[in-house]
């Protein structure tokens, strides 16, 4: 009996440590790649690359189930892959006329001063734009006739979030001056395309005086400011109001500014960003700093004044401030912010 046990139990001992040391050498060998991250779905992520010893920027689309769809890269000093939709591209003038904008296809800047009425209102026709007619892509014939200049900008806007975004902001800007002044636009428009994360237009919408913008992480409210000055998507002055655009039923709140900001100077924005549901500007005001928190759903707006140290602050302490957080690197608390509501009857 005892002998019976010896004897079975060596193969079973030789059978475990074959366990323990043969089979994880086997796993090894099945497989000579490392593990791969699974594909990020539903989003349009943003990396860095090098095109021609340029850092440029990425944009991967990914569908519902992590296909890669399509990959767009924005190449320096040429226009952005990304489709213009907005008619005023086309718009051409005579040879002699120069675009003080440069070679750019996706920006421009006529003077038209010594073009005739007849020859201005021909060139605007060729784009396809319908003239004293109400809705989109429509401009009144008398705005042409008194015409100075014709501006135009095609830009993006992606919030660069590090999980990816569904939604990717197309705006296309033009601009009508009737003197050579900055603020003496007499017509200016934003023709903003929404694609999503596949490259399918998903809403496309149009603002008066179209400024910065930002929109919801679910795609329902689009939010902008209402500024002139179309250079390269800087606003020249922000005049306000703030427009909150509800892209599933059409209609569009305004927001006076001056209701929960007070007055501010041009260029008063310092920084607007989307935490998903809530959309938050910084702007300022003399020596204060005010953070404004607008809640489109339950249509309510919060408030508070800060000292504008809370930049240099975080600044000094290295500090990229994100939705939950002051510049400073502080959690703010809604409790203590003054609360309104607007857009109710």
């Amino acid at each position: 009996m005892y002998y019976l046990k010896k004897k079975s139990f060596v193969p079973l001992l030789g059978l475990c440590l074959s366990f323990v040391f043969v089979l994880p050498y086997l796993g090894m060998g099945q497989s000579d790649e490392p593990n791969k991250l699974p594909s990020p779905r539903g989003v349009i992520t943003c990396t860095s690359t090098i095109v021609n010893g340029n850092s440029v920027d990425k944009y991967s689309f990914y569908d519902d189930s992590g296909n890669l769809v399509s990959v767009m890269v924005d190449a320096l000093g040429k226009p952005y892959s990304f489709p213009d939709y907005c008619l005023w591209k086309s718009l051409k003038f005579s040879p002699s006329i120069e675009n003080k904008r440069g070679s750019r296809d996706d920006e421009y800047e006529y003077d038209v001063t010594s073009l005739s009425p007849k020859e201005k209102y021909a060139a605007v026709r060729k784009t396809g734009i319908t003239i004293q007619k109400k809705g989109l892509n429509s401009v009144p014939r008398e705005v042409i006739m008194q015409a100075k200049s014709f501006s135009y900008a095609n830009y993006h806007f992606y919030e660069y979030k590090k999980e990816g975004q569904k939604y990717m902001i197309l705006s296309s800007s033009m601009e009508i001056r009737g003197h050579d002044t900055l603020l003496s636009s007499i017509f200016a428009k934003s023709y903003i395309t929404i694609i999503d994360n596949v490259g399918r237009i998903y809403k496309q919408v149009e603002i008066e005086n179209g400024g910065s913008r930002n929109m919801s992480s679910d795609g329902r409210y689009l939010f902008c400011t209402k500024g002139y000055g179309i250079y390269g998507d800087e606003v020249g002055c922000v005049n306000g109001p703030f427009l909150i655009n509800d892209l599933v039923s059409g209609a569009i709140d305004t927001i006076p500014n001056e209701k929960f900001l007070g007055k501010f100077s041009c260029d008063g924005i310092i920084n607007i960003r989307c935490d998903g549901k809530n959309f938050q500007v910084y702007t300022s005001s003399g020596p204060s700093i005010f953070h404004v928190v607008i809640n489109p759903y339950s249509q309510t707006i919060f408030s508070k004044e800060y000292d504008n140290n809370i930049f240099v602050r975080g600044i000094k302490k290295g500090i990229t401030f994100d939705d939950a957080h002051l510049p400073d690197g502080t959690i703010f608390d809604l409790n203590s912010y003054k609360m309104e509501q607007f857009g109710i009857n």
